[in-house]
C-alpha cells in the first residue's frame, strides 16, 4: 500500500503534467513549464531590492533639499504659494513685488523656483520692498525717455 507521502508525489507529478499539457502543448517536456518565468521574477525582485538600497545609500550620501539659491543672487519663488523672497546677508526676506526683488539684488541672474521643504529652517527676514510698485518692470524699448512733468 502506497504512503501518504507517495500519493502526495504521486499527485504533484500529475498536476505538473496536466498544467505542462496546458502550457506546452506537451506532456514531458524537457523542462518545467514556469522555469524561466520563476528565475525572470526572482531576477526582478533583486534587481528592485539592490536599487533601493543604491538608492537608500545615495540618499544618506547626498542630502536633499536645493540649496542653490543661497550662492546666486536670484530671486527665490516658493512652488507651493508663488510667494516671493531674496536671500541677503544669510536671511530669506519676502519682497512686496517682483520689481522691489530687482531693485533689492541689482545683479540678477535668475528667478529660482524652491519647494517650502528646501526653504524650512532658513533664518527670516522682515519684509522689503515698495508697497504697491508694479508687479514687474517695462522692457527698455518701452521706457519713456522724453521729459516728465508733475503737477
Amino acid at each position: 500500500m502506497a504512503s501518504k507521502r507517495d500519493q502526495l508525489q504521486a499527485y504533484q507529478f500529475l498536476v505538473q503534467r496536466a498544467t505542462s499539457a496546458l502550457v506546452t502543448r506537451e506532456t514531458d517536456p524537457e523542462q518545467p513549464p514556469f522555469r524561466r518565468t520563476g528565475s525572470a521574477t526572482f531576477a526582478g525582485i533583486a534587481l528592485g531590492i539592490v536599487s533601493l538600497a543604491g538608492a537608500g545609500v545615495y540618499g544618506l550620501i547626498v542630502p536633499g533639499g536645493n540649496t542653490a539659491w543661497r550662492q546666486d543672487s536670484a530671486v527665490i519663488v516658493e512652488k507651493e504659494t508663488g510667494t516671493r523672497y531674496v536671500y541677503l546677508d544669510g536671511r530669506l526676506h519676502p519682497v512686496a513685488n517682483y520689481a522691489s526683488a530687482l531693485l533689492l539684488l541689482g545683479d540678477h541672474r535668475a528667478t529660482e523656483q524652491v519647494s517650502r521643504e528646501s526653504l524650512a529652517g532658513v533664518p527670516r527676514g522682515p519684509r522689503l520692498g515698495i508697497p504697491d510698485a508694479p508687479d514687474a518692470l517695462p522692457a527698455p524699448a518701452r521706457l519713456l525717455t522724453g521729459s516728465w512733468s508733475l503737477c
